[in-house]
């Protein structure tokens, strides 16, 4: 009798092993895979590790097939830029937590010894974008243009690395990008760069969570982010992620953003 119960027992846990929910966390392409990879591998194996559940990193080859796996509600965490959290709330995705006293800034850069000096002098320029719904970088660059009325020819590269690598490689002549990835590159890197200009400032990425969630696990998941800088360990997890502090979210935080989209269309 004692043998049946113990196979009973094992046969319970390893049902429940087997039956675990994974969690798909999905990451703006801004870098290369492999470069997300390494940077919220700690995060996520943290939050993992919280919430006693599985947590699988997950990205897209670029922007817009990222923005196709947010509409068909792929992700149930998603790092994401603040166009695509606004246009698919619908989809069933709610703020969870945003970066503390910042703004996602879009950034201009040209090569550092390029004879440009104003938006002007990239009229009829090719100019790199990492794809056309990347907010800052894309919509909110070609609003700075589209108001100085320069002409230029887009060129969508997939990600911000690529954008950088295009322009410091005199392949286009400027490149959109958004002071985080800027920050990030290495300093061989963003010493060949030079910020041409700059745009207006927005609530920036939040991470979001598919309204299927459950509620205890979305409070494991908040009280996670929103611990991160009361430890060394999670500061220096923002850190590798260039973000700040984090804090809770609510959707009506992008009502800035929603502004912006109204008069843009």
């Amino acid at each position: 009798m004692k043998t049946i119960f113990l196979f009973l027992l094992l046969f319970h846990l390893n049902s429940y092993a087997t039956e675990q929910v994974t969690y798909k966390f999905g990451i703006v392409p801004q870098q290369s895979a492999t470069i997300l990879l390494e940077k919220w591998a700690p995060l996520i194996k943290k939050m993992s590790q919280d919430c006693s559940c599985k947590i699988e990193f997950q990205t897209a080859s670029d922007i817009t097939q990222f923005e196709l796996n947010i509409k068909k509600g792929e992700y149930d965490l998603v790092y994401l830029n603040p166009f695509h959290f606004v246009e698919n709330q619908s989809i069933g995705y709610n703020a969870l937590v945003r970066e503390e006293d910042r703004k996602l800034v879009g950034v201009l850069v040209v090569k550092k010894d390029s004879p440009i000096k104003t938006l002007e002098d990239l009229n009829k320029k090719q100019i790199a974008f990492p794809g056309p719904t990347a907010f800052a970088a894309s919509i909110l660059v070609t609003k700075l243009l589209n108001s100085k009325k320069v002409s230029f020819d887009p060129l969508y590269v997939k990600s911000h690395e690529s954008v950088y690598l295009n322009v410091i490689s005199g392949l286009t002549a400027a490149g959109g990008g958004v002071n985080r990835t800027l920050d990030a590159l290495s300093d061989a890197d963003k010493n060949q760069l030079r910020v041409l200009a700059t745009t207006q400032g927005v609530t920036p990425h939040p991470i979001a969570i598919h309204k299927r969630v459950n509620t205890e696990i979305k409070n494991l998941f908040l009280k996670t982010l929103t611990n991160l800088k009361n430890s060394v360990e999670g500061k220096q997890m923002l850190d590798n992620l260039e973000l700040k502090y984090l804090i809770q979210a609510k959707n009506s935080d992008w009502d800035d953003v929603r502004k912006i989209i109204e008069i843009t269309n």
